[in-house]
């Protein structure tokens, strides 16, 4: 969700509804809300498959999705297909690999990164920054402060374009 432009923020497990619908009580954590650029929003659950869900679960999700019509709410249901493009294992390897930067690492390689000269490889990045940057360097890639080619495998020679400027986040 961090890549798709109509998503402003979102929330995981934002709240557990419980509610009774005759005389049946339910109770469900929605996996996310999503607030859109567009002022909507959404409660979305992501199943890799939702042919294999148990018939109870399948009942607790079609009772939370009449639950959200009944309030005016939009509920999605988001198979992993559709969230895994081509792009979803580099960005699942940056987003892992940049859970160990520190906040000292991130503000040096920001620092950095506009003496560079670009394109540049990952390789050549990392030889022109301190060697604990890697953390660093995957956090500005996951984010979107440089530009690169995502559905290409992370490895040394992936070619970054350069820091994002004004200009190309417009």
């Amino acid at each position: 969700m961090e890549h798709d432009p109509h998503v402003e923020r979102y929330w995981a497990q934002p709240h557990v509804f419980t509610w009774t619908a005759g005389t049946d009580k339910y109770r469900y954590a929605p996996h996310f809300l999503v607030a859109k650029d567009d002022g909507g929003g959404c409660y979305c659950e992501v199943q890799e498959s939702f042919a294999n869900v148990t018939a109870q679960r399948r009942e607790t999700v079609l009772a939370f999705e009449a639950f959200c019509r009944e309030h005016g709410w939009q509920f999605h249901h988001i198979a992993s297909a559709a969230v895994h493009g081509p792009a979803f294992p580099t960005l699942q390897k940056l987003y892992l690999r940049s859970l160990d930067t520190s906040t000292e690492e991130l503000t040096i390689c920001l620092r950095l990164l506009p003496e560079l000269v670009w394109p540049a490889t990952v390789r050549e990045v990392l030889s022109a920054l301190t060697a604990s940057s890697l953390p660093a360097l995957c956090c500005c890639l996951f984010s979107g402060q440089l530009l690169a080619d995502l559905s290409q495998a992370l490895n040394l020679d992936l070619v970054i374009q350069g820091p994002v400027t004004g200009e190309a986040s417009a």
